[in-house]
């Protein structure tokens, strides 16, 4: 008598909602959407922010008939992109603006009355420079620098420049800045464990505006 077949059936695949990087990638890892551009839906490489707040590839963006009007770089996306991408050739040309950053992010630990050594430090991009705090209304200006609204609108009413390069601003000329917007509220959805104190923070002082609002 012949024996019945041992071969074990092959498993089910499983469909995932999340978002993955491309089949090409040794890794298939989950991104947030926000990496993406809605576009292509590809991982950004050059992302840009249009005057509806979303960010588009540039390339995609030029080729599209929606291109009468102008972006902005979102240098902000790039570096949170620069932070958690493998490494890419964007992540060179970022190393002297995250510096920057960096150096004048150093007084928001110290502020902070929570240890977080425990915790995996936010990206900078997710501070304005002018409060130094985690934004709660991002905007992008058109030299791609991302501020929290409130701030860069009355810094703009006293001096009418960018507090970064001094060039000459204007609060019509500001985006909102969706894609970092999204990146936030991410943070806050994590499990009370692994959530960052200072998204903690940023969550309840949401909360606090919307039940004043």
């Amino acid at each position: 008598n012949k024996k019945a077949s041992t071969t074990p059936a092959a498993p089910r695949k499983r469909t995932s909602s999340k978002i993955l990087a491309p089949a090409s990638s040794s890794t298939r890892i989950s991104y947030p959407k926000a990496f993406y551009c809605p576009l292509t839906k590809e991982l950004f490489q050059d992302p840009v922010v249009a005057s509806d707040g979303k960010s588009y590839e540039r390339s995609a963006w030029e080729a599209s008939p929606l291109n009468d009007q102008p972006v902005y770089p979102n240098r902000a996306l790039q570096q949170v992109l620069g932070d958690r991408l493998p490494s890419t050739s964007m992540r060179a040309g970022l190393l002297k603006y995250q510096k920057s950053m960096r150096k004048s992010l150093a007084r928001v630990a110290s502020k902070s009355l929570l240890k977080t050594e425990e915790y995996k430090p936010l990206p900078d991009a997710y501070y304005c420079t002018i409060t130094l705090e985690l934004m709660h209304l991002p905007v992008i200006d058109p030299e791609g620098n991302t501020f929290e609204k409130s701030a860069i609108v009355q810094w703009i009413q006293e001096h009418g420049a960018s507090p970064l390069t001094r060039t000459h601003l204007r609060v019509e000329d500001l985006y909102p800045n969706h894609a970092l917007a999204d990146l936030l509220r991410e943070e806050t959805l994590k499990s009370s464990s692994m959530i960052h104190p200072s998204i903690r923070r940023w969550k309840e002082a949401e909360e606090n505006m919307e039940e004043g609002g």
